[in-house]
C-alpha cells in the first residue's frame, strides 16, 4: 500500500510538473447580483443587486485531456440596496450598502466537443470589509459556469464564461442568520501558456 502511494505521488507529480500550465487574468461582471438568507426571517430587511464588478488572476494545470486543475486570487466589489422592513409612517428609504471580497476559487475545468467546458468548484472568501448592514461574506461559497474558450498556436487563449456563484454559503460570521452575496454574470479572461 505505501509502495502504491508513493508511487501515485510521483506519477501525479510528474504529470503537473510536465504538463503545460496557464496563467491569464479575468474580468467578472456584466449580471446581476443580490444578498439573501437561506431562511426565511419574519421582519428582516431585503437586499436588492445594483452592479457589482471582478477581477481575478487565474492558474490552470491540466490533470488529463479532459480535466484541468483551476484557482486564481480574485477581488470582487458588490453594491446594494438594503430595504428595511419599518412600521408605516417611517422612512422606508433603501440604504446604500458595499461589499468587499478577496476570493480564492478551487475547482475543476471539464473540457468537451473541443472549444467548451464546464467549471464547477469552491470559492474560499475573506471579506475586506463593507459600508452599510450585510453580513461579513468570509466562509467557504461554490461557484458553477459553462464556458467557450480558444487557443491559438502561440499559446495565447481566449475565453467567455456565462456563471453564477454564492459567497459564503459556509459562513463564518458570528450572526445567527447571516446575509449571502449572489451573482450571476460572464467571466471573460485571456490565458497565457507556461512551462
Amino acid at each position: 500500500m505505501k509502495k502504491l502511494l508513493i508511487t501515485s505521488l510521483i506519477v501525479i507529480t510528474a504529470h503537473f510538473t510536465l504538463a503545460q500550465k496557464s496563467i491569464g487574468i479575468s474580468y467578472l461582471g456584466l449580471g446581476s447580483n443580490d444578498a439573501i438568507h437561506l431562511t426565511s426571517l419574519a421582519g428582516a430587511a431585503s437586499y436588492s443587486g445594483e452592479s457589482y464588478y471582478g477581477v481575478q488572476l487565474d492558474y490552470l494545470a491540466p490533470i488529463n485531456q479532459v480535466l484541468s486543475f483551476e484557482t486564481g486570487i480574485g477581488y470582487r466589489h458588490h453594491e446594494l440596496l438594503q430595504h428595511p422592513n419599518v412600521p408605516p409612517n417611517m422612512d422606508t428609504a433603501p440604504n446604500d450598502v458595499n461589499a468587499s471580497i478577496l476570493t480564492i476559487p478551487v475547482g475543476v475545468r471539464v473540457n468537451f466537443l473541443k472549444y467548451l467546458f464546464i467549471n464547477p468548484g469552491l470559492i474560499l472568501n475573506a471579506d475586506l470589509g463593507s459600508s452599510g448592514n450585510v453580513s461579513g461574506q468570509t466562509g467557504v461559497g461554490f461557484n458553477l459556469g459553462v464556458g467557450l474558450q480558444y487557443e491559438f498556436a502561440s499559446g495565447l487563449g481566449v475565453y467567455v464564461n456565462p456563471y453564477t456563484a454564492m459567497h459564503s454559503t459556509l459562513s463564518l460570521s458570528s450572526e445567527n442568520y447571516p446575509e449571502r452575496i449572489t451573482e450571476s454574470g460572464l467571466k471573460i479572461g485571456v490565458t497565457f501558456k507556461i512551462k
